[in-house]
């Protein structure tokens, strides 16, 4: 079943509340995706669960395995398992136990398998503008009008002719359907609607996490301008109509004040910009940490782009060299800064960087520095992709971090965890463009991240290795070169093995960008080699681990893959 409407949500999760008070021996098992999305979307889920006296069982996942196992540990009797983005992307009715169990799924990953869409036993909660199950809906339809048709026939061979052109339709759709992998809205945004309904209170909490992964999607170019312009154009608007956050201690009465308002947050709307962790850092670094703007302006493979960048800051702005290395939080006042990011903005937009800036939500916590969405995303999102720990213990560190007022003294080393690994990813992409390691065969480009590179391990997870592949291609479109897929191959020296990740060059501008056909062909690609000692290691299929000696194989088969077909 497919939950199309926001208010039809509301009412499904009414329902499992009901189902969870009355029984009160339902077991609520929640599976949640290990990236920032999951990590925002349960913050909010959990909102609802203390809210309604429900605790479940949370477990995080990064992929089939890691599900399967999950579900095979369930105990029997009357369950109710949260997909908490993961698991759409599988056929799920293979794995969930037997008995009385209810599935629901919340899924920012594209498809969503057609097996989950049909299920008696799976619920599909998708968001208010789109329609994934369409594809089915119009094949099912089909079917019955062929149902219906044969039993009023007389002509038999006109009638198998028409089934046929129908069935080849049918069956156009259902493959351009799994042919590649997208986003929908992300799944903080869509529980952050079901909350505002559910529950009143603590929609401070909610909106902010839903702002974080709404920004980490835009940035990371998994959803487009417009459609995240709509999405933040109603928070802000439920900042401004409701006040939703105003100080705490407004609220809560006059004892403990001191207490209230280190506790106080208030959001904001805010003009930001593709800038690094700028009010953690000083103007020079959170430029030249900004993918964007360092693909932009050309800072990474030529010399060039780093003096036309000291010549805006020092000639046109008429900034001294060490107003550019202090911290962004001590240059001035604020109003001169404003005024300075504001002539910055101008300078930008000027010579073709217009997505320099976009609206966006800062949080004030106390009498601390504001902190904005954006490097709210970028620290957890480092948190969560930390190659010194396991992959389990950081997705619970970055869902600590995100509520920074339980945890201040972590946001500091959480930060300086984030500088440091955009460091490498900057440094690495300089590298690589300028020892010649990226290789063009023709459809697409690749790249091995090995023993020469000094930063080998911070791209071990597929997140960091992708970020590393997006930056690379936006250094290449910038240099009028083929915009062309990239492939990502990381080496970890201790299995033996490589993460592979393919890349499309996205730019964000329309939705039909954020369709990426490749990795479905690095997939066929391997499934005709029948490698062994293969795993998909993602939620959304694009990133596998294959064996150290099959590397250049794979490579090679799927150069000749899209030789065939003549297109990616």
């Amino acid at each position: 079943m497919v939950l199309l409407r926001d208010t039809d949500l509301v009412n499904v999760y009414k329902g499992l509340r009901g189902r969870w008070v009355s029984s009160g021996k339902a077991s609520v098992q929640v599976l949640v995706g290990s990236d920032l999305d999951g990590v925002c979307a349960l913050k909010i889920m959990m909102q609802l669960f203390l809210s309604d006296k429900v605790e479940p069982t949370v477990t995080p996942v990064d992929g089939l395995e890691a599900i399967k196992s999950t579900l095979q540990d369930i105990p029997s009797g009357e369950v109710s398992i949260i997909f908490l983005n993961c698991g759409g992307g599988y056929p799920l009715d293979d794995y969930i136990p037997s008995g009385d169990v209810e599935a629901h799924v919340i899924d920012s990953h594209r498809p969503i398998r057609y097996e989950n869409i049909t299920s008696k036993n799976i619920q599909v909660w998708q968001g208010e503008t789109e329609d994934i199950g369409k594809h089915i809906k119009r094949s099912q339809r089909n079917k019955h009008k062929r149902r219906k048709t044969v039993k009023d026939a007389d002509d038999e061979d006109s009638l198998s002719s028409e089934s046929s052109e129908e069935d080849d339709e049918d069956a156009y759709f259902t493959q351009r359907y799994y042919r590649g992998n997208w986003f929908g809205q992300p799944t903080a945004t869509l529980l952050y609607r079901v909350t505002a309904d559910a529950m009143a209170h603590h929609v401070d909490d909610v909106l902010w996490f839903a702002a974080v992964s709404l920004v980490h999607f835009l940035l990371t170019k998994k959803i487009s301008k417009p459609q995240y312009e709509s999405l933040i154009s109603s928070y802000l608007l439920t900042i401004a109509q409701k006040n939703v956050l105003k100080p705490q201690h407004e609220r809560l009465g006059k004892d403990n004040i001191e207490y209230k308002a280190f506790h106080t947050i208030r959001l904001e709307e805010a003009l930001e910009h593709q800038l690094y962790l700028l009010r953690l850092s000083s103007l020079w670094d959170s430029l030249y940490y900004s993918p964007y703007v360092s693909s932009k302006m050309k800072l990474l493979d030529s010399d060039g782009g780093i003096n036309k960048l000291k010549r805006l800051l020092h000639g046109k702005l008429g900034l001294k060299e060490e107003d550019t290395k202090i911290e962004w939080s001590t240059l001035w006042g604020k109003e001169e800064r404003e005024d300075l990011l504001s002539m910055l903005t101008e300078n930008f937009r000027t010579t073709g960087m217009s997505a320099f800036s976009f609206k966006s939500i800062i949080m004030q916590q106390g009498y601390s520095i504001p902190i904005s969405a954006s490097d709210m995303g970028h620290i957890c999102n480092a948190v969560l992709n930390d190659p010194g720990k396991d992959w389990t213990s950081m997705f619970w560190a970055a869902y600590d971090v995100l509520d920074n007022r339980r945890s201040s003294g972590r946001l500091d080393e959480a930060s300086s965890m984030a500088k440091a690994s955009q460091a490498a990813l900057i440094s690495q992409t300089a590298f690589l463009l300028q020892t010649g390691y990226i290789r063009n065969v023709g459809h697409f480009r690749y790249c091995f991240v090995n023993e020469s590179s000094s930063d080998l391990a911070y791209f071990s997870r597929p997140a960091s290795l992708l970020a590393l592949a997006r930056c690379i291609l936006d250094v290449l479109i910038e240099g009028e070169k083929t915009p062309s897929p990239l492939v990502m191959l990381s080496l970890n020296k201790d299995q033996g093995t490589y993460c592979v990740v393919p890349c499309m060059p996205l730019d964000g501008s329309n939705a039909e960008d954020e369709y990426n056909p490749f990795g479905t062909h690095l997939r066929a690609a391997v499934a005709s080699l029948n490698m062994q000692g293969v795993a998909v290691n993602s939620l959304d299929h694009t990133s596998i681990t294959i064996p150290k000696r099959e590397a250049r194989t794979l490579i090679d088969s799927l150069s000749l893959r899209l030789h065939q077909k003549g297109r990616v």
